[in-house]
């Protein structure tokens, strides 16, 4: 639901959720992303799945590296291994990403990203999240009700 908010406020932008919990999620996500910006036929077409997984990341690097107008959210990153897998198919030097975990360890794939930092957060409260959510989607005239209700 805020990823489409997002996308309504912000047209001219791509918003997209990855879901980090493992890695096939993740790479499901991802080509779903690839495959929303329309890959031409030739990226699509190899039969064998590892090749065609191959191709849409590569050809979506090459897509987002040339656009800086993107905010992925990897939302419950797991494990390094997924972390890995996800900055295979996202351009480190363009664009916006935003992971959330739980987990208290340091990604090494994090390292190997430009102007990455790692914070450690405590949870946001719901009004404290919609409230950064709205910031985020230019909605700085929602009042607290209707700050839960974007959350929704």
């Amino acid at each position: 639901a805020v990823v489409h908010e997002l996308e309504e406020r912000r047209p001219d932008w791509l918003f997209f959720l990855v879901r980090g919990s493992c890695s096939s999620a993740a790479i499901a996500d991802l080509q779903s992303l690839a495959l929303s910006l329309g890959p031409p036929a030739f990226v699509t077409s190899d039969g064998e799945d590892k090749k065609r997984r191959d191709n849409l990341s590569l050809w979506l690097r090459s897509r987002l590296s040339s656009c800086h107008n993107w905010f992925v959210l990897v939302d419950d990153l797991y494990d390094n291994s997924t972390a890995t897998e996800v900055f295979k198919w996202l351009p480190a030097e363009a664009g916006h990403v935003l992971v959330t975990t739980f987990l208290q360890e340091s990604f090494p794939a994090f390292a190997q990203r430009p102007n990455c930092e790692l914070v450690d957060l405590q949870p946001l409260t719901t009004i404290d999240a919609a409230a950064l959510l709205s910031i985020i989607a230019n909605r700085s005239d929602l009042e607290d009700g209707e700050l839960e209700h974007f959350v929704e």
